[in-house]
């Protein structure tokens, strides 16, 4: 009976943690189902392609590039791409292309007819975006073209791919070819939400620190990852954007010092400690200069991305030295994890500086939710063994004090006690 009573309140407590668990991925999931339903996966019709015929002219000379393509040579930063509209065939015809952090300015026959930014943004940043240009019925043979220049030296004379096609055709498709890069980067922060919340709810059998810390930095790295997936958003301005990712990038080596500084002990978290404080006062020292329009955080992204290497190459020594020592709470599976990260950020690091720009995030996404499939699976199995264990204990001190009680009330200690009165 005894023995019953254990494995039934065993499984209610696994029971109320998978409700929960499941409560609350219910509720984002049909959050993010809203979400694509917002964004509308679906194209209304195929109305889409290429517009070639672009090119640029070079020493007095026409060049024709192969788009994507990373200009060479600019005139401070600027470049011109040109072209001849051909037939329009529909009337709400638009071109589209994605600009990385640039100013844009699109003419026909030396009319100007776009603008990015059309407003001044504070602290003079341009936020990347999607540009929808649309073209007048009447543009039919004439010539237009595209300004482009980027305050930032490593987003100068890059140009992506230039569509063409009805206006709602682009703008859904667009939606829907870069939505599974949103949706990945939105899963990851689901989890992390999910170890948040669990974390809280069973703090009562044991301090969840640890992985409320990894929980936060989960959801800030989706943030960055959804900042950056090219999603274009109809509610969210581009402004809100660009801050909600610069921010998240900006504290995730904070986050991850943290986490990292609740895993080790000694002199290695001293000196973790030390360069947690770092990297918090670097980012809010980064946060003020943005604020004070002294220094925008693209300007300070070089710096954030060293450090943030700097901590990830330290914490994969550590990792190695104490999965070689065998100690205990090191797993291989972080450690590789964390290898895999690595080398998916030093691929991105290429790609970033090559003719491969455009394909940045690919891996390191792909990475990053390997390590938070991992590292979720695994802390969520461990709270609810630390919690079931703690529930046991608590059960059999439980029992302890009852026996004690009984063994008190028996008869022949009702007898002694009679007998002395006697006496």
């Amino acid at each position: 009976m005894k023995k019953f009573k254990e494995i039934l309140n065993e499984e209610m407590l696994k029971r109320r943690v998978t409700e929960i668990t499941a409560g609350i991925l219910a509720i984002l999931f049909i959050f993010s189902l809203l979400v694509q339903n917002e964004m509308g996966t679906a194209k209304p019709d195929k109305r889409i392609e290429k517009m070639e015929g672009w090119y640029y002219k070079e020493d007095g000379k026409k060049i024709i590039p192969e788009l994507p393509r990373v200009l060479e040579k600019t005139d401070k930063g600027k470049f011109v791409m040109e072209n001849i509209i051909p037939k329009i065939p529909y009337r709400n015809t638009t071109i589209a292309f994605h600009s990385q952090l640039q100013k844009v300015r699109v003419s026909i026959d030396g009319k100007e007819i776009y603008t990015y930014p059309d407003k001044k943004i504070r602290g003079g940043i341009v936020p990347s975006t999607w540009n929808f240009i649309r073209l007048p019925q009447e543009s039919e043979g004439k010539h237009i073209s595209i300004e482009v220049s980027s305050p930032y030296k490593q987003f100068q004379g890059k140009q992506n791919y230039i569509y063409w096609g009805s206006y709602n055709s682009l703008y859904y498709a667009i939606r829907e070819t870069n939505f599974p890069k949103f949706l990945i980067s939105l899963f990851i922060g689901i989890m992390g939400i999910v170890m948040v919340v669990i974390s809280v709810f069973l703090r009562r059998f044991r301090g969840y620190r640890c992985e409320e810390t990894l929980g936060i930095l989960f959801i800030l790295v989706s943030l960055w990852l959804c900042g950056v997936s090219e999603m274009v958003h109809k509610k969210i301005g581009v402004e809100t954007i660009y801050f909600i990712t610069m921010v998240s990038a900006l504290f995730c080596n904070v986050f991850f010092l943290s986490y990292l500084e609740q895993r080790v002990e000694g002199k290695i978290q001293k000196i973790t400690r030390i360069g947690f404080y770092l990297s918090f006062f670097n980012a809010v020292l980064c946060l003020i200069l943005q604020v004070a329009d002294a220094k925008d955080l693209i300007q300070s992204a070089g710096y954030i991305l060293v450090s943030f290497i700097i901590s990830f190459v330290y914490a994969i020594v550590i990792y190695g030295k104490k999965v070689l020592e065998k100690e205990a709470g090191y797993n291989k599976g972080e450690f590789v994890c964390m290898l895999i990260i690595l080398g998916a950020g030093l691929v991105e690091w290429v790609h970033f500086y090559s003719k491969k720009w455009y394909t940045f995030g690919i891996c390191i996404r792909g990475a990053v939710l390997i390590y938070t499939m991992y590292l979720f699976g695994y802390y969520i199995w461990e709270i609810y063994n630390t919690a079931r264990l703690n529930r046991k204990l608590s059960r059999r001190l439980q029992n302890s004090e009852i026996q004690l009680m009984m063994s008190q009330i028996q008869p022949h200690f009702i007898y002694n006690v009679l007998g002395s009165i006697v006496r």
